[in-house]
């Protein structure tokens, strides 16, 4: 990972462990790409219309583990190298990403079934989206969220 230099405005190179991402945001992008209709509305009556606009092809590795390693989960807050801290709320995730900020109940359904379910999908980046689009949506969303 590449890390400027505090101070000295050097770029030097430091060991790290790497982060690997199973799925990259180009494939959630050709997921969002392949919903049809019906889907779509799925996804704005569940209240996650927001994601349908998502248009970010990568977010560097470098970046997402830096993130990752900053963040205090305790705390729900990033620490900067200044030693400042920011903290981070629901408001802001919602702002960022446009996910909902209550108002929605979610049931779990079966465990069982949902592990079923994620062993279908494939782990390639280059899998067949059209194989998994006819897996996900078969039931009616009431309109009410809360239900």
């Amino acid at each position: 990972m590449r890390v400027m230099g505090v101070g000295s405005g050097l770029e030097q190179l430091e060991n790290r462990t790497q982060l690997r991402i199973k799925r990259t945001t180009r494939f959630f992008l050709r997921i969002l790409k392949s919903l049809n209709e019906k889907q779509k509305t799925a996804v704005r009556q569940l209240g996650f219309g927001g994601l349908l606009e998502y248009d970010v092809a990568s977010i560097p590795t470098t970046l997402a583990y830096w993130l990752l390693e900053h963040f205090d989960h305790l705390r729900c807050s990033l620490k900067l190298p200044n030693g400042d801290e920011v903290g981070i709320d629901a408001k802001d995730v919602e702002l960022i990403f446009g996910f909902p900020n209550g108002g929605i109940t979610f049931h779990r359904s079966d465990r069982m079934a949902g592990i079923k379910y994620l062993k279908t999908i494939p782990l390639e980046e280059d899998v067949v989206i059209h194989s998994m689009q006819t897996k996900v949506l078969d039931v009616d969303i009431p309109r009410n969220h809360t239900t």
